[in-house]
């Protein structure tokens, strides 16, 4: 249809009809390749009969109120369909696949991060988990890419029913989502599980206690784990700049700010779009209310449903950056023989 408009349309594959592309891939594809808006078609972190789709604006970014309600008119009033033949507009070029420098520059901003915080690969197994989706192609390739010792359930990719998912429920906010991941761990002799819901842009996380017992991180926990690493840990990068959360959020990230001596956006309307919109409003204006500062001084920007984005040029929450530092900091903490969970205690009693 997209194509039968007269406009170019970039798929991951279009030879591939299981070809699949994450939301945060697309979230920065659209504005890399100068596009017009993304669309997403997918069931996120819900149960597999409710697909749905997620559009996106041409910085990448979800609309907001009112540009979504005129959206929603503009659709509603459609009268006739212009259609193509999807063999013939891949012949004449409206269907292409995107560039695999896109991808390249996807991965590569986010192992330049990486090589910013001070965190190496522990020789360590590591478990990931897509939770029947197609994060395999993103959090776990970064892993694999950044040297760490990954392992990921073959029967929990790519499975549009998520059969392997119990409650067919694959949300990192459900503790059981992660279950069989970890007994595959525990096969594997590691003692984390991270995972990203299907279309790739929430993180869970899971670590093994001494007992043997698991135990799972909340996402303000999370959130709260990877703000102080990149603020305030000693042996982390320190970084300065503008770290933003919603309003539902943990109070720990707003400390933190204060402690670290950086500006924090903290009032926001639950909705990663809304986040997006600050984002942008640095990159467009130099601030955002009383907030001064660019896109490039984004720490981290978060919500207490598990999503996360740690540069301007995703402008959604993807799990691939969180999945990759809490990898390193989950080795580094090994090697002194201890937890996640004791660096989440030291954080509370800082």
């Amino acid at each position: 249809i997209v194509a039968g408009n007269g406009l170019t349309v970039y798929m991951s594959d279009p030879d591939d009809e299981r070809a699949t592309l994450t939301t945060p891939e697309l979230a920065f594809a659209v504005p890399h390749l100068g596009a017009l808006g993304g669309i997403n078609l997918s069931a996120s972190h819900n149960p597999p009969d409710h697909n749905g789709i997620k559009v996106f604006m041409s910085a990448g970014e979800q609309p907001i109120p009112p540009l979504d309600q005129a959206m929603i008119d503009t659709m509603s009033s459609a009268g006739e369909l212009h259609r193509v033949d999807f063999a013939e507009a891949h012949r004449d070029g409206l269907i292409q696949p995107i560039p695999a420098a896109t991808d390249e520059a996807y991965m590569a901003q986010y192992e330049a991060l990486f090589a910013s915080c001070n965190l190496t690969p522990a020789e360590i197994p590591v478990v990931f988990t897509p939770l029947g989706g197609c994060a395999d192609r993103t959090a776990f390739v970064l892993l694999e890419r950044l040297g760490f010792d990954v392992h990921m359930p073959s029967d929990q990719v790519n499975d549009g029913s998520f059969s392997s998912i119990p409650l067919r429920a694959p949300n990192p906010e459900i503790p059981v989502a992660t279950a069989p991941a970890q007994a595959f761990a525990d096969q594997h002799g590691a003692s984390i599980v991270l995972s990203c819901d299907p279309d790739g842009d929430r993180v869970g996380t899971d670590i093994q206690l001494a007992d043997g017992t698991w135990t799972r991180f909340d996402g303000n926990q999370i959130a709260t784990i990877i703000a102080y690493f990149l603020t305030l840990d000693p042996n982390g990068p320190q970084r300065k700049g503008v770290l933003i959360e919603t309003l539902v959020t943990s109070r720990a990230i707003g400390k933190i700010a204060d402690l670290s001596g950086n500006q924090c956006v903290d009032n926001l309307l639950v909705g990663f779009k809304y986040i997006a919109d600050v984002i942008k409003s640095l990159d467009q204006k130099g601030g955002y209310g009383t907030v001064k500062g660019s896109a490039n001084d984004l720490i981290v920007a978060t919500e207490e449903s598990h999503g996360f984005t740690m540069l301007p040029t995703v402008l959604d929450k993807d799990g691939a950056p969180p999945v990759m530092l809490l990898a390193g900091l989950h080795g580094r903490m090994a090697a002194k023989g201890k937890t996640l969970l004791d660096y989440y205690v030291d954080v509370l009693r800082h």
